[in-house]
């Protein structure tokens, strides 16, 4: 099984959850390639793990004006700063249903037993996200509302 096998359902279902949610279109600029330095924000970021015959995490990471659009959209209110807690909840509740939805691919196609646990999510300015010795593989995306950045960890279990 190859990197490609395992991030394949994500990119499906970050196209269709993001637009189905929030009527974000997302734009892939290029395909996933190895991330092997610790990320730089954009700002706002959930986080999920997940484990199974695998373990890894799925990071989200956007700009705050597309996080304030996203919340805005779905919630059909308007705010003020990234760190609300309602934008912070929407962001996290919208990696859970993406990374829900490509771990229910993997699972149904390849058995793999992967199971959640619940995302975390943060806001600030240029926050450093340091990736632990893990491989990762990240793909850019841009809205008509910000930039947006995946990054998916896969490491075989013990």
């Amino acid at each position: 099984m190859n990197i490609t096998e395992l991030t394949a359902p994500f990119l499906s279902s970050i196209k269709n959850i993001f637009y189905q949610m929030s009527s974000v279109s997302v734009s892939y600029d290029g395909e996933f390639y190895g991330e092997n330095d610790d990320i730089v924000s954009y700002g706002v970021s959930s986080i999920i793990t997940f484990s199974g015959l695998f373990v890894g995490r799925l990071l989200i990471d956007m700009e705050p004006g597309l996080a304030l659009t996203i919340a805005q959209n779905i919630n059909g209110d308007s705010f003020a700063s990234v760190k609300d807690d309602m934008v912070l909840a929407t962001i996290s509740e919208l990696n859970n249903i993406i990374a829900g939805d490509g771990i229910t691919q993997l699972n149904n196609s390849m058995k793999l037993k992967l199971r959640l646990a619940p995302p975390i999510v943060f806001a600030g300015n240029n926050p450093v996200i340091c990736i632990p010795k893990i491989s990762s593989q990240s793909i850019n995306c841009t809205t008509q509302y910000g930039k947006l950045k995946f990054n998916i960890a896969f490491e075989r279990s013990r």
